[in-house]
């Protein structure tokens, strides 16, 4: 018993300090809710026009990588311009190039190896999934600058964020086509949804500072804004699965996946950081039932 109690806490040991480690906390490797929203929905494509079981496999692995290795870039993108605004807001002014943990040339060094790894990843896909994953490499450079200038960043962060799946249809096809192209804006909806909510935690700071997004412009209507955006989401998937002929089972499992984005819109309190946060995180529960229901449809 005493033996395997110090196992346990000899592993915990070990993982907390790979947490506490800043390099993990810059490319936040420590948030797997943000990467399964991220990879997900690219599973969504594969699953409902699957393959032979190579071709499968192979899509899982390389986009799998891919989104592990370009959110992790994205992060530390993102870091590097925002390290001044992260200095001044409460949630983010311990990330380590906000607070001085770590030098700008730190980060860069740990980038350019990340932004090689996608750039391989990238060139063993087809011609026309090279040229969208040039686009979402450029989009993902410029995207954190979008808050100073607009309020709608999230709809910028939307179509970046999910790019892959447009990706990984061109993969395996010359054209992206109507369904795939239904469920890429379903997500890029449901992702300006979800980032409103989480955008919710730094409300205070941000108005401060005059940092902008959609959980500004909304403000007290953020959960009914949330929730109308959800049933968009709910209705262009429907489309989808209908267009891809899926059996009638799928519906059930998304008309669960909608009822729990129903539910977080009415417990969520915006005006509190942690209610915000497990609201963000439960998107991913959503992206796993329909992916479930896809692969049973």
């Amino acid at each position: 018993m005493l033996k395997n109690y110090l196992k346990i806490s000899c592993k915990s040991a070990i993982i907390d300090k790979i947490i506490a480690s800043p390099y993990v906390r810059l490319a936040r490797l420590h948030q797997l809710h943000a990467y399964a929203l991220l990879i997900l929905p690219i599973m969504w494509v594969i699953a409902i026009y699957p393959r032979n079981w190579q071709t499968n496999l192979s899509n899982v692995l390389i986009f799998t990588i891919g989104g592990i290795v370009m959110r992790s870039a994205g992060c530390i993108i993102n870091d590097l311009w925002d390290r001044k605004i992260d200095a001044q807001v409460a949630r983010t002014k311990n990330r380590p190039l906000a607070s001085g943990e770590l030098s700008v040339r730190q980060a860069v060094h740990m980038l350019i190896p990340l932004l090689l790894i996608a750039l391989g990843l990238l060139f063993m896909l087809s011609p026309q999934a090279i040229v969208v994953g040039l686009v979402a490499i450029l989009l993902t450079m410029i995207y954190p600058l979008a808050k100073r200038f607009t309020s709608f960043a999230q709809v910028i962060l939307g179509f970046t964020f999910n790019i892959g799946m447009l990706m990984v249809r061109l993969t395996v096809s010359d054209t992206i086509g109507f369904v795939p192209l239904l469920l890429y804006f379903a997500a890029v909806i449901w992702t300006i949804a979800y980032d409103t909510i989480y955008g919710c935690q730094d409300l205070i700071d941000d108005e401060k500072i005059g940092v902008k997004s959609t959980s500004l412009v909304f403000g007290d209507k953020v959960p009914q804004m949330v929730w109308n955006m959800y049933k968009i989401t709910g209705f262009i998937i429907a489309i989808a699965a209908f267009k891809a002929g899926l059996h009638l089972i799928f519906f059930a499992f998304l008309a669960l996946a909608v009822y729990l984005l129903y539910v977080q819109t009415e417990r969520v309190n915006i005006s509190n950081a942690e209610s915000c946060r497990e609201t963000f995180n439960s998107n991913v529960l959503f992206a796993l039932i329909v992916l479930i229901g896809i692969i049973i449809g």
